[in-house]
């Protein structure tokens, strides 16, 4: 069973269970020694101040993107998710697929995002290959908009892909 917590564990075993002292029982397992918890990273501390803001004020004005591969998660042949995330209503989509290439990238999100929601005003994106291609310009052409690159470090720390990349994976590793 995935979980996301000490909390939700004890309020799902409540609905199902009774023992004395459950909540006393299960927390300290679920807290120090579930597998899930075990394969979770220690929050980095931030060492640096952001060198500017991103942010946006309106729906679809900024779009992150970026892929995050399952290596031993995989399942169905796919082996990468591409992750949206508008930063204004943090509405984020996970869209499964088996290459990381820049045609399908593209194709991702021009017919499972675009053709859906509209075009985003500005695209931020890492400088990865798939995102730095011909297909690419030619797409922020035509629609006459902005795909930009997320190039510092610090900027990492401010990219809404990249922190719901964790966000996911951690869920994603919880499941049985």
């Amino acid at each position: 069973m995935g979980h996301l917590g000490a909390e939700r564990v004890v309020k799902l075993a409540r609905e199902r269970l009774f023992w004395p002292h459950m909540e006393r029982n299960i927390t300290p397992f679920v807290t120090k020694e579930c597998s899930c918890v075990k394969q979770q990273a220690p929050a980095m501390k931030k060492t640096r101040v952001p060198l500017q803001n991103v942010t946006a004020y309106a729906p679809l004005q900024l779009v992150s993107m970026d892929f995050l591969h399952l290596n031993e998660l995989r399942t169905g042949g796919y082996e990468y998710i591409l992750v949206k995330v508008d930063h204004f209503t943090r509405f984020a989509q996970a869209y499964p697929t088996r290459t990381k290439k820049g045609r399908t990238a593209a194709e991702k999100l021009y017919n499972d995002f675009i053709l859906k929601y509209g075009f985003p005003s500005r695209i931020l994106h890492d400088q990865g290959r798939e995102f730095e291609n011909k297909l690419f310009h030619q797409l922020d052409k035509s629609c006459d908009n902005s795909i930009e690159n997320n190039t510092v470090s610090p900027t990492k720390q401010r990219y809404k892909a990249e922190r719901f990349n964790k966000t996911l994976l951690s869920m994603l590793k919880t499941l049985p």
